[in-house]
């Protein structure tokens, strides 16, 4: 009886492990302020850095231990605001994009985790209005930004020395500034700003033109190659992810609903229109929610995963098979309070670490974090059997 009871207690203790599943929410210690988070990076230690925002725009970072317990947190000071959605890492040193408060230019920053505090590397005078970068394999970035004065959208490539090689403009026939400041500041709706990589070139979603677009560019020199248009702020891509073979996993949004393109073909070289898509409406996902689109392996298995917000103010999770391009698994996070997605990773032990917003009884904005083990992706994201098998 006595090793039934010790095999029993060691079962249950191996089952519920916190550091490979468990809830938090972070009533953080710098009061007063609404949190916004935005993305979230596994650490050498087996622990997370979120990145997000503080009070709108301020720049905030919270670093967590694998069990999600808190073990610092910073708030920038004055004149850096604006962080970019994206934690890059570099060399196991993770880095992220900002804006001058005042001069609108744009700095690189790096995270000290031991220190634990953040330094600059670099700022570009000729870069303003920061919008999204992307990291480049040569150990560089894109980064997207928006002159003021010309009134066009930018892009450029930035070397593994933090370097600007190329930098290129794309002409806005309309008055966007106010979007942007509204985008910026989180006082007007957040916009889906991002920029990518494909097989045979670059891509960024943005103003362009008369619409927000998504543009497709020559790697070489930054120059347009084909566009596919939006439709005023009524219709465009929210979230994309090159595939191979000039296809995408893509998310859109279209008069008040969301569609989702889990193997969708683009071509960078020509000119279309995002209202000629197929429709794959998915009526349960809230209109304003932000959708986050990422490719990994689960169980061994390659999975198309799409992260979202449900009008009940769930997270959703839904798998798709990367093969066959097949809805294999879905999944709800959340409930009693509301929550929203922010960012995804996957971890070390095979699992993946979710990080969303929620309200603190229904009214204060805060942090949260999802853990779910090996084991919880796998009770939802099946194993499919090979083709023909």
């Amino acid at each position: 009886m006595c090793f039934s009871l010790a095999a029993c207690k060691k079962q249950v203790e191996q089952e519920v492990q916190p550091q490979t599943s468990f809830t938090r929410v972070y009533d953080n210690a710098l009061k007063g302020g609404s949190y916004d988070p935005m993305d979230i990076r596994q650490t050498a230690d087996s622990g997370y850095l979120v990145l997000g925002a503080l009070r709108d725009w301020d720049v905030y970072l919270l670093k967590v231990d694998k069990l999600g317990n808190v073990q610092w947190e910073t708030q920038l000071p004055e004149p850096y605001v604006n962080a970019l959605t994206n934690l890059f890492e570099i060399n196991r040193v993770q880095y992220f994009f900002c804006m001058d408060q005042i001069s609108l230019k744009t700095y690189l920053m790096k995270v000290d985790e031991t220190g634990q505090r953040v330094e600059e590397v670099k700022d570009f005078p000729e870069l303003s209005y920061p919008l999204a970068a992307h990291a480049t394999p040569e150990g560089g970035f894109l980064l997207q930004y928006y002159n003021r004065e010309e009134r066009s959208t930018g892009l450029a490539k930035i070397n593994a020395g933090f370097n600007v090689v190329w930098k290129n403009k794309y002409a806005v026939e309309q008055d966007v500034e106010g979007p942007i400041v509204a985008h910026l500041t989180r006082t007007g709706d957040r916009l889906p700003f991002f920029a990518g990589i494909s097989n045979n070139g670059y891509y960024f979603n943005g103003f362009a033109r008369y619409t927000f677009s998504t543009v497709f560019v020559n790697p070489s020199d930054g120059k347009q190659t084909g566009i596919m248009n939006g439709f005023r702020d009524k219709g465009a891509i929210s979230a994309a992810l090159h595939l191979g073979n000039n296809r995408f996993a893509l998310a859109r949004y279209s008069f008040g609903e969301n569609h989702l393109h889990p193997n969708e073909p683009l071509n960078p070289a020509a000119v279309g229109f995002v209202g000629d898509l197929k429709e794959n409406p998915f009526p349960e996902i809230n209109p304003s929610a932000r959708v986050v689109v990422k490719q990994m392996a689960v169980n061994g298995q390659d999975v198309v995963l799409y992260a979202a917000e449900s009008k009940s103010r769930q997270i959703i999770l839904y798998a798709y098979a990367a093969k066959t391009m097949n809805l294999i698994g879905k999944h709800y996070l959340g409930y009693g309070n509301p929550y929203g997605i922010a960012g995804f990773t996957t971890t070390s032990d095979g699992g993946l670490a979710i990080l969303g917003k929620t309200y603190v009884v229904g009214r204060y904005p805060r942090i949260c974090l999802f853990k779910l083990s090996k084991e919880e992706l796998g009770q939802f994201i099946k194993p499919q059997p090979a083709p023909g098998g």
